[in-house]
């Protein structure tokens, strides 16, 4: 079984992750995602975590990791999907 690895904060970050776990006018997925985080940072398994917030497990996984790797700024947009940049397609209509 494959541990996930552990998740550490500073006071700052945990007050920011705090305030976005709790606001009403934050996208739901940042707020989800910082109760991720705050979670993890708690000791949980990713198993535990997705319990607790009903989600799956490799979502809980990929926000640990994402933090790890980028900070707060990690879970504040989504990553880049492959495929063509939208503003960049013709217009459908041969407008």
């Amino acid at each position: 079984m494959r541990v996930a690895p552990p998740v550490i904060i500073n006071p700052s970050q945990r007050e920011t992750l705090q305030q976005w776990a709790r606001s009403r006018s934050l996208p739901a997925r940042q707020v989800e995602r910082a109760k991720v985080v705050l979670l993890a940072a708690e000791g949980k398994t990713d198993l535990e975590i997705a319990a607790s917030l009903k989600i799956s497990n490799q979502k809980a996984a990929r926000w640990r990791k994402r933090f790890l790797q980028f900070d707060l700024t990690g879970l504040e947009k989504d990553a880049p999907r492959p495929g063509a940049d939208p503003l960049s397609r013709p217009n459908s209509r041969g407008m």
